[in-house]
């Protein structure tokens, strides 16, 4: 059973709401942060600390959905006989204060605290009702934001005339994590699992809190010998999938499109981006946070926001699908020069899996990949090459890719079978120069 999951790296910012809540010129703050960061979870903790030292509080969310209507945020502390009438203009401001009048009413001795989650989506007569709360004082208001998203005037209008502080919230740090898990999982956890979650989950405490539980119920994370360690790889659980999914459920067929091509593809550079989509799109996705630009030396490059995007989004995407974006991405690295060094093993790579390509390009991306100590992509490409051109080279490559993956019986029968090719005598020399033995049971580095 997995423990209590604890508030951990987050001490600074609790002190300093404390200490906001308590002086009588701050009259609320709003915890700003990317998705998953954590502003949530924080907030709630914060909100528990209030009730415990005496204070009343109360919570509303705000939503896309009740966003289109007056006070939908506050629907369920509306009077019921002015349900019919709640969207009139005429109404509003009657509404907005007997709303205040109510949640005063639900203040004791020390005050009330108002927990607003995603305010940044509240309708304008539900931003205008907090701003009021505020700036009379008759709630102190602690509101959780999304750090770059458009908000109701109201709400930023908070923290730009003083009545509020914004805080900014991170994702957790190392130390934090490094922390955290022991608490959580209730026993020692291995340095390799801890930075491969902290990879995976890049920052977003509610991608690792998920990732862990779903690890734990698929007993990928076991305990073995008294330390949890990952007994095999990570892949989103259906409830990580789902959170995701809803991220991205309301992209547009180009959005969408462009996400599913930079999921394969990543990194991949302006120039590219440009023949696979309008530049519109790309710096739309980048605006909602899904795609992020950084610099590799001069070189501008796109990537996915996080790295579980990728993830989920390849598992759904259809197969045929698949291989038409492998198709895409080949042409476009194609058409913008294939200048880097690498660009010949990524379009040999995208036309593997698209079904195969020209025999010369899989055998030098072969030969890429086997000096990567990638063995294993190294033998798909050789492999392919072999099969396409049957090259004594290609041939050749197959055989030593499989004695360096330690299958030694099948990489003999192998150079066997060439010895009847090697009419000039490569073969036995390339083989003296290599000093390959006969058989071995373990493979060399790598495997990739």
């Amino acid at each position: 059973m997995l423990g209590e999951w604890p508030l951990c790296g987050r001490e600074t910012e609790l002190r300093r709401f404390k200490q906001l809540l308590a002086d009588q010129r701050c009259g609320a703050v709003v915890l700003a942060g990317e998705p998953g960061v954590g502003k949530t979870f924080f907030a709630k903790h914060c909100l528990r600390n209030a009730a415990r030292t005496g204070y009343t509080t109360t919570e509303v969310t705000g939503t896309n959905a009740a966003a289109g209507l007056p006070f939908g945020a506050f629907a369920h502390l509306l009077p019921s006989r002015d349900h019919g009438q709640v969207g009139a203009v005429d109404r509003e401001t009657d509404l907005l204060r007997r709303l205040a009048g109510r949640l005063a009413d639900r203040a004791g001795p020390r005050g009330l605290v108002l927990f607003v989650d995603d305010a940044h989506t509240l309708d304008n007569a539900s931003a205008t009702l907090v701003r009021h709360l505020v700036v009379s004082r008759l709630a102190f208001v602690l509101a959780t934001i999304r750090s770059g998203t458009p908000m109701p005037d109201a709400i930023t209008w908070l923290w730009k005339d003083q009545h509020a502080e914004r805080i900014e919230l991170s994702g957790p740090t190392d130390g934090a994590v490094v922390d955290l898990l022991p608490k959580v999982l209730g026993g020692s956890v291995d340095p390799a699992t801890v930075s491969t979650l902290m990879n995976r989950s890049s920052g977003n405490m509610l991608f690792l809190r998920e990732l862990v539980y779903g690890a734990v119920q698929s007993h990928t994370l076991r305990q073995q010998h008294g330390i949890w360690r990952l007994a095999g790889p990570l892949a989103p659980s259906r409830r990580l999938s789902e959170l995701v999914q809803i991220r991205l459920e309301a992209l547009t067929s180009q959005e969408r499109g462009l996400l599913e091509i930079v999921s394969f593809g990543e990194p991949l550079g302006p120039q590219e981006i440009a023949t696979l989509a309008p530049p519109a799109v790309a710096e739309e996705l980048e605006r909602k946070s899904l795609l992020r630009t950084t610099s590799d030396g001069r070189r501008l490059e796109f990537r996915l926001a996080h790295p579980l995007y990728g993830d989920v989004i390849r598992a759904a995407t259809p197969t045929l699908r698949a291989r038409s974006i492998a198709t895409a991405l080949a042409d476009a690295v194609e058409r913008t020069g294939a200048r880097r060094r690498e660009d010949a093993l990524r379009i040999a790579t995208w036309r593997l899996d698209a079904g195969g390509g020209d025999p010369d390009l899989m055998l030098a991306a072969a030969k890429i990949a086997r000096w990567r100590y990638d063995f294993r992509l190294a033998e798909r490409l050789a492999v392919v090459a072999a099969d396409a051109g049957g090259s004594f080279e290609a041939r050749l490559l197959v055989a030593e890719l499989a004695h360096l993956q330690g299958r030694a019986d099948e990489a003999e029968r192998l150079f066997a079978d060439l010895s009847g090719m090697a009419s000039d005598g490569r073969l036995v020399a390339d083989r003296q120069s290599r000093r390959l033995p006969r058989k071995t049971g373990r493979s060399h580095a790598g495997g990739g």
